[in-house]
């Protein structure tokens, strides 16, 4: 089991959340029945006025930071939640992930550990329709990257080939790095894209990035109106250009 401390812990899980769901709730169940030998703390800042919630957060984790709704930004919000972290190895998440197995975590941080890479990509792979912590989300993420525009597709040529493993984007929702890569490159202060601002950096020094099959995670995303869905994928676009 993962001795979850507060005290030099290895592993920092890095933890941004705007409301809650029944995602989080599953996400929290499956971190505390974990398999692995190491201590770790959980790091969440919650963007949100939700007494409730925080009060559910702040029995969750280990370190918690509030702001405001109106404070939140993806680049800025993922860099304070690593600002608050301690560990050597960090782990970062989304609010819409689930661990697929107790072993995740372990196999996630394992390649760090072993010195065998400075990033590691985990899998994201869409629940099926009778997984009850993901009711009505959006058919088309089962066609993972429904929304990416064209502006990726030279990205990724040029900032996301990664030798053995081929070419692929990095994607924060399932993210492991070493403390020191993220103090060598960040996330940067956008509204969207942050993890493409923090590939071309990995990229550009030179770090090495595996991608781990066995370190998945459920991902997927409710759009409760067009207009919501369509803010999804006009964001996406934008965000190449902040």
């Amino acid at each position: 089991m993962y001795k979850k401390s507060v005290k030099a812990p290895l592993v920092s899980i890095v933890f941004p959340i705007k409301y809650w769901s029944k995602t989080v709730d599953e996400f929290y169940r499956m971190i505390n029945n974990q398999v692995i030998d190491c201590t770790y703390e959980i790091v969440t800042v919650y963007s949100g006025e939700d007494d409730k919630i925080y009060k559910k957060i702040k029995s969750q984790s280990t370190i918690v930071k509030r702001i405001p709704s109106k404070d939140y930004k993806c680049g800025d919000t993922r860099e304070l939640t690593c600002s608050l972290s301690t560990g050597q190895y960090i782990v970062m998440v989304s609010v819409d992930v689930i661990p697929t197995s107790e072993f995740w975590l372990r196999n996630i941080v394992k390649p760090l550990v072993d010195n065998e890479a400075d990033v590691v990509q985990g899998k994201l792979e869409c629940p099926s329709r009778t997984n009850l912590n993901y009711p009505n989300y959006f058919f088309w993420e089962k066609d993972y990257g429904f929304y990416f525009t064209s502006e990726g597709l030279e990205f990724y040529k040029k900032y996301g080939n990664f030798g053995k493993f081929g070419n692929f984007g990095l994607a924060a929702p399932n993210l492991a790095f070493k403390r020191d890569v993220w103090e060598n490159t960040g996330f940067g202060g956008v509204s969207y894209n942050e993890d493409n601002i923090f590939q071309k950096r990995v990229a550009l020094k030179k770090y090495k990035v595996v991608y781990k099959d066995d370190a998945s995670v459920f991902h997927a995303h409710t759009y409760k109106t067009m207009g919501s869905l369509f803010d999804r994928c006009s964001n996406e676009g934008y965000g190449w250009f902040e």
